[in-house]
């Protein structure tokens, strides 16, 4: 997904704008995510954040701007209203995984099928290939014991790991993850921000919107910070969580860690 020989970015955002109706969600925003990085976006609700992980993945439509997948165009637009998708681009969407608030497992079917359904009905792997990995990424994320257990039986923080492990699945570029504790009671976010961690350390590449701070100074190659769908400021964590240089970032970090 990236050349890391070359220093192309995974993804590269380039005056990305969008509105709801007169509200502006997202204003000009530029920002480029390098294979192996973990980049944090935080900010206070409504900020953008999570409007922009959408808008990467294609979910959302956007109003001016282009979005760039290894130096090649995903999609474009500079008329205000049409949106020009770039050659291959439904390939290159497939490059892009993203891990919602909410798990959206299919309750019908155990763990096992619900990790197996994209590589066999997406990518057409071999039956015997698609089993081996389910078996494999469920196992990475602390799963192998529940493999053929169904979402009902499960705790919020293991059907949050089985929705990340279903996208290690489809073996991303890319795993975005739109505040995907939020949901979750205090006692299992631990469990589920430590597969992240584990993945960051493995060289994933991740698109992270979180409130989660420990994580942020912890993991994160880079924090940014939105407000007004804008970027503020970015740069390392120390940097970001403790010499903010805009006074927004200073008040928003203020109050989130009172």
């Amino acid at each position: 997904m990236t050349d890391s020989a070359s220093g192309v970015p995974v993804v590269q955002v380039e005056g990305l704008s969008k509105s709801f109706g007169k509200v502006q969600v997202l204003d000009s925003v530029d920002v480029s995510i390098q294979r192996g990085e973990t980049l944090v976006v935080i900010g206070p609700s409504g900020s953008g954040k999570s409007t922009l992980c959408r808008t990467v993945m294609g979910l959302e439509t956007f109003s001016a701007g282009k979005i760039s997948l290894k130096g090649e165009l995903y999609a474009e637009c500079t008329d205000g209203k049409h949106v020009t998708l770039g050659s291959d681009h439904k390939r290159r969407r497939l490059a892009m995984g993203m891990v919602f608030q909410q798990y959206t497992l299919f309750p019908q079917l155990s763990l096992r099928k619900n990790v197996e359904l994209g590589p066999s009905k997406v990518l057409h792997l071999p039956k015997q290939v698609v089993r081996e990995r389910a078996e494999t990424v469920l196992a990475r994320v602390g799963l192998a014991d529940k493999i053929d257990s169904y979402p009902a039986h499960l705790s919020g923080g293991q059907k949050q790991r089985a929705a990340i492990a279903r996208e290690l699945a489809m073996d991303r570029g890319l795993i975005m993850f739109d505040e995907v504790t939020s949901a979750l009671d205090p006692e299992l976010v631990h469990e589920v921000l430590q597969v992240m961690r584990e993945l960051a350390e493995a060289g994933a590449t991740m698109l992270v919107v979180t409130h989660e701070m420990g994580f942020a100074r912890n993991v994160a190659s880079r924090v940014i910070f939105m407000d007004h769908g804008s970027i503020v400021e970015s740069g390392p964590p120390g940097e970001i969580l403790d010499h903010p240089q805009h006074a927004r970032t200073r008040a928003f970090l203020e109050h989130i860690m009172s």
